[in-house]
């Protein structure tokens, strides 16, 4: 099976100015959706064209809930997306913020999508990654220390021993 690719990265934050390193998955690439859709049709009866349409159809659907506020699952315990409204407004020169400060007007309307928890664990589960440098070569994984955890736990111990 292929392995996802992901690199690790090592930046210093403009905002707390503190140094953090991080991974960060390499993309593979983008698929159309009409990709997705022939893909889906391997191995079956059914004809791209036609899930194309018949997904067409939901989500046309799922757009006109969406604005009247329902939560819209895609798929059974895959994806929901639900309308979100981002605003807030803080204590600044002295002034207290009160709830009528948030405006709807002034708030940004968007989207938010949940993953189900069994689709998510599904995926750690079954999930392979390779580490790969910024020009996409593979990297060896660093040895892990098993001693570490000892180590840490013995140095937590060690301290004056009480006479007896």
């Amino acid at each position: 099976m292929a392995k996802i690719k992901y690199t690790v990265i090592e930046r210093v934050s403009p905002i707390s100015k503190k140094h953090y390193v991080a991974s960060r998955v390499v993309p593979t690439g983008t698929l159309s959706f009409e990709d997705v859709c022939e893909q889906a049709c391997e191995g079956n009866t059914l004809d791209p064209s036609e899930v194309q349409a018949a997904v067409k159809v939901y989500m046309r659907a799922a757009q006109r809930l969406l604005l009247r506020g329902w939560r819209v699952p895609l798929g059974s315990n895959f994806l929901t997306l639900y309308p979100k409204l981002e605003m807030s407004v803080t204590d600044a020169d002295g002034k207290v913020a009160k709830k009528d400060d948030v405006k709807v007007r002034k708030a940004h309307p968007t989207l938010g999508c949940s993953v189900a928890p069994s689709y998510s664990n599904d995926f750690r589960t079954h999930a392979s990654f390779q580490r790969v440098d910024l020009k996409g070569k593979p990297v060896p994984e660093p040895e892990e220390d098993i001693n570490d955890d000892n180590k840490k736990g013995k140095e937590e111990n060690e301290g004056p021993v009480a006479a007896g």
